[in-house]
């Protein structure tokens, strides 16, 4: 549900969480929802705007119960350093205004809807930077292991530590919900988690590919580009080869046999070229010989 547009930026709300604010509303915690729900937008604008600056086109920012997500193209697998300040400033913003706020309260006034704020945007800066995807502590994470495993990898590591994390919390929420009627709060925060961060792994191997795509263009705007070298054993697949790529480097392949001695050398365009005329499944041997007769 669209609340306000300006050109093609659209700010929505879910279905859900609209029912939640009127649920809400009608057992007498509307103050405490229009805070958290002003928390959450705050947040998001921030990376909006911070995207905005830096270059790269933002669809909408969409609120959930749990949350809120800023669509922002281009955003994942784009130059970690972005991406980190993109993602970062959300909850610095969160904590800018508790410190803020802090200060009002403790030198010129106190209410109950200052201390309410203060308490809502720690908590959601907290929560933020758990190392865990799709938050953006796992978004800070996964940008950093990327400069040396590649995006489709350092997903794939940090979606085991959100595995593991989700499910202990999910259980220590079973533990809360027998003693107290909140614990299902935290179970259901975990499994959204869970939920979302499969969908982050579709992204990332979608991403993966794009960046080996687009390379070669890059390669020709730029005129020059950082070169990693990697040695093989001539019966490794392709697929394994292309999963050990790296961002923002030009690969060159050098093959080499049981025994270590080089038998040839294949270029990443090669190995591209390889694998739509040929699939993932052939050796580096094979798409060796073939290259011969290219």
């Amino acid at each position: 549900m669209t609340i306000f547009r300006f050109g093609q930026f659209k700010i929505k709300i879910n279905y859900l969480l609209f029912i939640l604010f009127v649920l809400y509303f009608i057992l007498g915690y509307f103050s405490e929802v229009i805070i958290i729900f002003f928390s959450v937008l705050i947040h998001e604008l921030a990376h909006v705007y911070l995207a905005f600056k830096l270059g790269f086109k933002v669809n909408c920012v969409e609120l959930f119960p749990f949350g809120g997500v800023a669509r922002i193209e281009g955003l994942i697998g784009t130059e970690p350093l972005k991406e980190i300040k993109v993602v970062v400033i959300g909850p610095a913003i969160n904590v800018l205004l508790a410190v803020v706020l802090i200060f009002i309260k403790k030198y010129l006034f106190e209410n109950q809807i200052i201390v309410l704020l203060i308490k809502t945007n720690m908590i959601l800066a907290f929560i933020n930077l758990l190392p865990i995807l799709p938050l953006d502590g796992g978004r800070i994470l996964r940008a950093i292991l990327s400069l040396k495993l590649g995006i489709k990898k350092a997903t794939l590591c940090v979606l085991e530590f959100t595995y593991i994390i989700s499910i202990i919390m999910i259980l220590i929420g079973a533990v809360f919900f027998i003693r107290n009627v909140y614990g299902i709060y935290l179970i259901l925060f975990f499994i959204f988690i869970i939920i979302a961060a499969k969908k982050e792994k579709d992204m990332a191997v979608f991403i993966f590919l794009k960046q080996i795509i687009c390379k070669n263009q890059k390669v020709s705007e730029t005129g020059i580009y950082k070169v990693q070298h990697i040695i093989c054993l001539n019966d490794m697949k392709i697929k394994s080869v292309i999963e050990n790529f790296l961002p923002n480097k030009y690969h060159i392949i050098i093959v080499i046999d049981r025994g270590g001695n080089v038998i040839g050398t294949l270029y990443e365009k090669q190995i591209l070229e390889g694998v739509i005329k040929y699939g993932y499944d052939i050796t580096i041997e094979k798409l060796l010989n073939k290259k011969e007769k290219w």
